[in-house]
Parts: structure tokens; C-alpha cells; sequence
């Protein structure tokens, strides 16, 4: 008889501990913008709750809580939960809200007094500044393969960051033209780069200014292949400051594949057609143009409605071959290609990662918008010169 009578008590036990939240599980909140961590919460309770609420809603999960929250005003803990756990929280009755984690990072923002004109361009939304400003994470944790002319990796602007890898044009592995070290400097040098701690690879392809559709193509595929190997955690990034006259699918497809496999690509706009002109030619492609330090374009500035940005790329000091300090002042769309390399690894450690097209595409939409000037920036929609869009490339200095 006892038995039984425990028997019929048993559901109506188990009934009472199970607590269903009125009006459905509560709201599991994914904020805004960057840096949200998945599968890890902030739950916050009603402002009547208890301790005991706190500590019942801890005990339906397995493992711990990482913080507790215990003031009258904010009563809740933090902690990860699978899909199970995340369930049984949301449904506690005492549960306001669930919310996801996210990252958190000191603001230490360097200023490098005295810096080149196109540094600190790109750091300040008005032309006439002499700093550049900048987080200090500086790209750390990114790889960039300057697929160029070599790097003379020896050069005190790289502080051992640069490293040789392939050549694909000639037997003679060094940089004997001085473009691959002069681009690579400002993309990751200590002095000229947006990015200075990034590392930097060597992939040459370019002997002087003349390549082979057969040597860039060796080049890309290596890196895709390369980059497999690399221990990148904040990304990986190819700058082609070149391009071929004609439009070619291999030299296309290759990009392609570097872009397919999460790479961001850059190339030195030289077309003025909306329509494919050269190679390399592919989507997501970050088409880049140069200006000035007046920010007015010049005629080898690169022009047309498949530009995604400008970037200074006239009188550009950078670091250079012949000696372990030699720099020299170049000017062209292949100067400001690099620049804008540098700012998308420097933005890739700051902010999380992003895909190749979402990176390009931020990059544009947070530039300066309508400061440049020159027939690029016309307006008139008579001639694709004059679809050029006018966004001048700008690294986020929250005082610029």
C-alpha cells in the first residue's frame, strides 16, 4: 500500500521540479558587430531573483560558471553551453535574457611622429597630418605573400619578419629590382609599413618589370599551396602589384582559387573599363588606385568603376635594395597596392576575421568618401574614367 501510494506521488514529484519559464524561453541575444564568441553566454536574471534562483540555473548545465554575477542590479553568470545546456537556461523561469560573449581588447593606440606622407594620409580623414595612428596589435598574427620581384629580407625594415621562399622567373634569388622590398616595406616594415608586425613572404615572379602568364600562375598556385602550411590564426593576404595586358584564365583562375580558399587578394588597378581588361581579373578581387599628397589622381593612378579604393602612391618612400637601410621614393598604383595591403592585415587582427570580399568591402565603405580630386572623380558617367568611386583608404584611428 505504501508502495503504491509513493508510486502515484512519483510523477507529480518529478512534475514539481521541472520549471517551465512563462511565456516560452527567454531571448538568447547575438550583439552587434565583431567578435562574438559562439557557444558562450551571459545570462542575466530577473531583478527579483535570489541566489538560489542563481545557483538552480547553474545547476542545469554540465561543467561551471566562468563568473558569477551577484549584485541586486545584474543577478546572472557567464559560462558555456552546448546546445542541451543553452535549452535548459533559457527556459529557467528566474531568466531574463541570454546573451552571446564577446571579445574585448585594450584600445593601445601608437602614434609614429614624423611619419611618411601616405602613413599618415591613411590615418587622418584631412590631408596636412605628420603622425600615423594605430593599434598597436599592428597586424601581429597575419602572413602576407608579396608575389613581386623578391624582397631583400635582410633589410632592417623587416626585423627578421621577412622570409624568402620560391622564385619563378630566374636563378637569381634576390630582389635586383627593388619593387618586391619597396612594397613589402609598406605593407610590414618597421618604419614605412600599416601593418608592422606582419610577416611577410617572398614569392618572386617578376625579373625587373617582365614576368611569364606561366611564372604568375606558378607563383599563385604555390602560395594556395604555401599557405596551407603557415601558421596565419588572424589571416592570410596576397599582394599582386602587377598585371598582365591580357586577359588570361589561368593567371584568373589561380586568383580565384587563392580567393575561394580565404585569402585576401590586392591587385594595382590599371583598366579603366568596367568590363575585364588584363588579368589578374576575378570577384572579390580588392582593385586598388593612387593619388597624391594634394589627394589629386594622376593619370597612372588607375581609374574606373572596378576600383574598390585609393591610396597615396606618389613620391612614396619605402625601404629599398643595396643596403641593410637603403630606401627610395616611388610612385604608381603598384606603391599604393601595398598600403592598402598592410591596412587589411592590420584590420584583420584588430577586428576578427573576415572573408575576402567582406574585407575589401569595408575597407571601402569606412574610407574618406569625396576628398580626392581629378578626372577619375568627375562624376559625368560619359566615360568609365569618370565612374571611379572617390574613398581614400583610412586605417580606423578613432582621433583621425
Amino acid at each position: 500500500m505504501h508502495a503504491t501510494a509513493a508510486l502515484a506521488l512519483l510523477p507529480f514529484a518529478l512534475a514539481a521540479t521541472v520549471r517551465k519559464r512563462v511565456g516560452g524561453p527567454a531571448p538568447v541575444l547575438r550583439p552587434r558587430g565583431e567578435g562574438v564568441l559562439d557557444g558562450k553566454y551571459i545570462v542575466r536574471l530577473r531583478s527579483d531573483s535570489s541566489e538560489s534562483d542563481v545557483a538552480d540555473a547553474i545547476s542545469l548545465f554540465q561543467g561551471d560558471a566562468s563568473h558569477v554575477y551577484r549584485s541586486d542590479e545584474f543577478r546572472g553568470f557567464a559560462a558555456a553551453l552546448d546546445a542541451a545546456g543553452l535549452a535548459a537556461v533559457t527556459n529557467h523561469p528566474s531568466v531574463e535574457y541570454v546573451e552571446n560573449d564577446v571579445i574585448v581588447r585594450a584600445q593601445s593606440y601608437v602614434t609614429q611622429p614624423d611619419a611618411p606622407w601616405g602613413l599618415a594620409r591613411i590615418s587622418h580623414r584631412a590631408r596636412g597630418a605628420t603622425s600615423y595612428t594605430y593599434d598597436n596589435s599592428a597586424g601581429a598574427g597575419t602572413c602576407v605573400y608579396v608575389v613581386d620581384s623578391g624582397i631583400y629580407t635582410d633589410h632592417e625594415e623587416f626585423q627578421g619578419r621577412a622570409t624568402w621562399l620560391a622564385n619563378f622567373i630566374d636563378d637569381n634569388n634576390v630582389d635586383a629590382d627593388g619593387h618586391g622590398t619597396h612594397i613589402a616595406a609598406l605593407i610590414g616594415g618597421v618604419t614605412y609599413g600599416a601593418a608592422k608586425k606582419t610577416q611577410l613572404y617572398s614569392v618572386k615572379m617578376l625579373a625587373g618589370d617582365y614576368s611569364t602568364g606561366a611564372a604568375a600562375t606558378a607563383a599563385l598556385d604555390f602560395v594556395l599551396t604555401d599557405s596551407k602550411t603557415r601558421s596565419c590564426p588572424n589571416g592570410i593576404l596576397a599582394n599582386l602589384s602587377w598585371r598582365s595586358a591580357a586577359y588570361t584564365d589561368s593567371i584568373n583562375n589561380s586568383t580565384a582559387n587563392l580567393i575561394n580558399a580565404g585569402i585576401f587578394v590586392t591587385t594595382s588597378g590599371g583598366g579603366v573599363y568596367p568590363m575585364p581588361f588584363g588579368s589578374p581579373w576575378t570577384a572579390d578581387l580588392c582593385w586598388v588606385g593612387a593619388i597624391d599628397d594634394q589627394d589629386a589622381w594622376n593619370t597612372y593612378g588607375g581609374y574606373g568603376s572596378i576600383m574598390s579604393i585609393f591610396a597615396p602612391g606618389d613620391n612614396v618612400t619605402s625601404a629599398w635594395i643595396g643596403s641593410t637601410t637603403a630606401t627610395s621614393a616611388q610612385s604608381g598604383t603598384s606603391f599604393a597596392t601595398g598600403l592598402v595591403t598592410g591596412v587589411a592585415a592590420y584590420l584583420l587582427t584588430l577586428l576578427g576575421p573576415k572573408t575576402p570580399g567582406d574585407l575589401c568591402n569595408y575597407l571601402s565603405s569606412t574610407s574618406t568618401v569625396g576628398v580626392m580630386t581629378g578626372a577619375a572623380f568627375g562624376g559625368t558617367g560619359s566615360f568609365p574614367i569618370f565612374d571611379s568611386q572617390n574613398r581614400l583608404l583610412f586605417n580606423g584611428n578613432p582621433s583621425g
